[in-house]
């Protein structure tokens, strides 16, 4: 508190969202009902997104009321809570006797469950297979073995996704390729890759990228993000304070002072053009709130390296996520090159086959030396906050690919920056070491893991970062999933 001339200040400085500011209303309120508000007192509203000194100081200096409206706008959610709760449970008791509870956003979480374990149980199943081949490169400064499938016989060309139907077709197609001993590189197309980073974490991200990386459930993700918060594990040289920025948001945007910290470490610290030639400004859904700002490290040149050994084990490990994720958002894009090479042949009996191969390499390797997963050569970063748009099942259960896994096949350790690509130029000959017949089957549509959960209820614009923990908590402890 401090003194202005005879009236006291005290701050209230709960979080800084729509619920922090129903919390300072409420305070204000049983202070008042106790007659506790005398006159020289002055209570002012703070709020800051990092609790570090000179985000706290900055904070007293723009003190304020509470804002009326988001009190109003939280006993409005508060109502629609009430109302779908109370006018749902009676329902569902009577007709569900076990059932405890609805409420405006877990039953809609519900539903997606239950329609997702529907889809499953309707799904069938479909098999299909390719034949694939081994191969050596000769006379080519590259000695390496590669793998390449098979595409066209007798010069008509096989389906694109699915060559054969059944394993007796497979067998006859790889009988035939057994009796080839060398193909030829007849043509070589190469074509230049992009894949920009991701934005800065929201609640969601995080969430997602934790559950991927490190596998975590959503609760243990926000408990560990509270303690990086608020600084609870991290003392040093008697300074305390938090290690991220409010980890309850739905915003992409970054401060300025922060953005101008993050890209002079950058410049300082990486070589020449990994930085990204201008700021990168990215753009959050339409319903996201962006009164704070996305989840950062509060000092970028704290760096994982030295925060390691004086945090806990998974206090590091999201710090570590969290540092390099926001890094990665102002570095260069990744560029590289994917080729495709066609390479023909013919059986002892003098039948034409043909086979492809796809290879790349990466000549930038920008923000991928510090964070694997970018937003794909045809996304633009500020039409996206790193949740693909389209809603299918596989991209809701998993972290969107850069281009670097996706124009791969077999070819993968041919591709990254630290291993040599495979060259090969047209004219180049091949001898078929080994073939064989790969079976394929399609694969139901996954159930939800938690933060696919959250992604699917953010994408529906249903729940806020607040709230995503304790709707999967009470669905959960009801014993309804």
């Amino acid at each position: 508190h401090g003194h202005d001339h005879v009236n006291a200040h005290r701050y209230i400085a709960t979080d800084p969202d729509r619920e922090g500011e129903a919390i300072a209303w409420h305070i204000k309120d049983v202070l008042r009902e106790r007659s506790l508000l005398r006159e020289d007192l002055v209570l002012r509203r703070v709020e800051f997104s990092e609790i570090s000194k000179n985000a706290v100081m900055k904070a007293v200096k723009k003190g304020r009321d509470v804002d009326d409206s988001l009190v109003d706008a939280y006993k409005a959610r508060r109502g629609l809570d009430y109302l779908y709760g109370f006018t749902l449970s009676p329902v569902l008791w009577r007709k569900l006797p076990k059932a405890k509870s609805a409420g405006r956003v877990q039953s809609v979480a519900l539903r997606l469950i239950s329609e997702r374990e529907q889809e499953r149980e309707a799904f069938e199943k479909d098999e299909w297979f390719d034949v694939t081949a081994t191969l050596k490169a000769v006379g080519s400064t590259d000695s390496r073995n590669f793998t390449a499938t098979l595409t066209a016989i007798d010069n008509k060309a096989l389906p694109a996704k699915k060559s054969f139907a059944t394993l007796k077709d497979a067998n006859k197609a790889l009988d035939l390729l057994t009796t080839v001993d060398v193909v030829k590189v007849t043509k070589l197309k190469t074509r230049a890759t992009k894949s920009r980073p991701q934005p800065p974490f929201t609640t969601a991200t995080m969430q997602r990228s934790a559950s991927t990386r490190l596998n975590w459930g959503v609760s243990r993700v926000m408990s560990v993000a509270q303690r990086l918060y608020e600084g609870n594990s991290w003392e040093e040289e008697g300074k305390s304070g938090g290690l991220i920025t409010y980890m309850r948001t739905d915003s992409v945007t970054i401060s300025k002072d922060a953005m101008w910290a993050i890209r002079s470490y950058l410049d300082e610290t990486y070589p020449s053009g990994m930085l990204s030639p201008s700021t990168r400004r990215y753009r959050g859904r339409s319903t996201a709130q962006e009164a704070h700002e996305a989840i950062r490290p509060v000092d970028i040149r704290m760096t994982p390296e030295m925060v390691k050994g004086r945090v806990g084990d998974e206090d590091y490990s999201l710090y570590a996520l969290i540092w390099r994720r926001t890094l990665a958002s102002q570095m260069a894009d990744q560029i590289g090159e994917s080729s495709t090479a066609t390479l023909d042949g013919k059986s002892t009996e003098g039948v034409p086959v043909r086979l492809v191969t796809t290879y790349g390499r990466i000549l930038n390797p920008g923000y991928s030396a510090v964070w694997v997963g970018g937003q794909g050569k045809n996304h633009h970063e500020k039409d996206t906050d790193g949740a693909t748009k389209s809603t299918s099942k596989e991209e809701t259960e998993k972290e969107e690919q850069d281009d670097s896994s996706r124009i791969n096949n077999s070819n993968d350790d041919l591709y990254h920056h630290h291993h040599q690509p495979l060259v090969l130029a047209e004219g180049d000959e091949a001898n078929v070491l080994e073939s064989q017949a790969n079976g394929h089957e399609s694969k139901p549509p996954p159930r939800f893991t938690e933060a696919a959960l959250v992604k699917r209820l953010e994408e529906l614009g249903i729940g806020r970062p607040s709230t995503y923990a304790s709707i999967l908590k009470t669905i959960r402890d009801r014993g309804y999933v």
